[in-house]
Formats: C-alpha cells, structure tokens, sequence
C-alpha cells in the first residue's frame, strides 16, 4: 500500500518501534530498505510503541485533516503477515497522535542486514580495475578480498597453492594471456606474503 500512495507523489512515512526493528527477519529488513530507496517514503525510528488508553497506534494519515487508527493489541503492531491484525477493536479517531514523539529517520543502508557471504559471490566491475597492465592482478585480488571475506580469509591463511585449474575458450589473444599472468603472478606473491 505504501507503494501505490507513494506512487501518487504523496510522502508515506513508515513508523516502526525500536524494539521491533530489532526483530525483524532478513527479508522484512530488505523489502523497508527498498521502500526508503523510494524518493516519497521514508522510515522512521522510535523510542517506544505508542499507546493511547488501552490501543495501540497502528497508522495515521496526517494532514490538514489527521486520522488516527488503533487497535488493542501491541502484537498487531509486528511488521509481518499479522500487521493490522487485531483481536476485537479497531478504533478510528480524528487526531493525530504520534506529533511530540522523537523520530528518527532510518536510512536504507541501515535496515539493510550486513550479510556475510560463505559461498560463491558474483561481484560487479564497471572501472574498478582500470589501470595499467602491470598492476592489473593487485587490483583484481584487492577487489576479491575486499568483496568476498571468506576469500580474503582463505588468502591470508593458505600456505601454498597446490594446483590450479582453469579454463576459458575464450583465451586468445596475447593481451588476455597476459592479464590471466598478472593475476597469476598476484595471487602466489600473496599467498608468499601472508607466510
């Protein structure tokens, strides 16, 4: 829903609880992290749950006319397939309850989660590696350690390098051999250096 009012240029801000926040799953860390990329939605931080007598804050639309809707249990409040769940009462008023609470905005690189990568990681280049042909394999191991921890991992700990297999049908031409060289040669010069 956020989305679809968005799309009409109206700002959304989406509201969430500390206490909340911390619990949400990889996937629901993704998908607020995509809606914050969103020029029309932001999200927020608070301290607490906001509470009005025996209801729970559940949204707001504010504006020149705000409304304000609640419902009775705090566990409605979850950002998953229960939100706006409730048990009994679903109150609808007139204000707008959330103006004297302190919110942060959370920026989309902090809800994303820092995901550590065990096994195989496609990396992207566009101009990371320009430079000159000597110094092209520095470069390369550079950005496959700084990309990829468990091969910087590996890199730093390996002793030696027993074999190595590769294949390319495309390897033809002079300068192509030439770049698989200096990657070669970068990476046994590491391994030497990390001993």
């Amino acid at each position: 829903m956020a989305y679809q009012i968005a799309a009409r240029g109206v700002q959304v801000s989406i509201v969430i609880p500390d206490e909340i926040s911390g619990q949400l799953d990889e996937a629901d860390q993704y998908l607020l992290a995509s809606m914050a990329d969103s020029p029309h939605i932001s999200i927020l931080g608070i301290k607490k749950t906001l509470s009005c007598g025996g209801g729970w804050l559940l949204a707001e639309a504010i504006g020149e006319h705000s409304v304000s809707w609640a419902c009775d249990t705090p566990f409605s409040l979850h950002f998953n397939s229960e939100w706006g769940q409730h048990q009994n009462i679903l109150v609808q008023a007139p204000v707008q309850i959330s103006q004297d609470n302190d919110l942060q905005v959370t920026d989309a690189s902090q809800l994303r989660p820092v995901g550590i990568i065990q096994g195989d990681r496609e990396i992207e280049l566009h101009s990371e590696l320009n430079g000159s042909l000597q110094d092209f394999g520095r470069r390369f191991w550079n950005c496959i350690t700084r990309e990829h921890e468990p091969s910087n991992n590996y890199l730093t700990s390996a002793d030696e390098i027993i074999s190595l297999d590769y294949q390319d049908r495309y390897l033809f031409t002079p300068l192509s051999v030439r770049v698989l060289y200096e990657i070669l040669k970068q990476l046994c010069e590491r391994v030497l250096m990390a001993n």
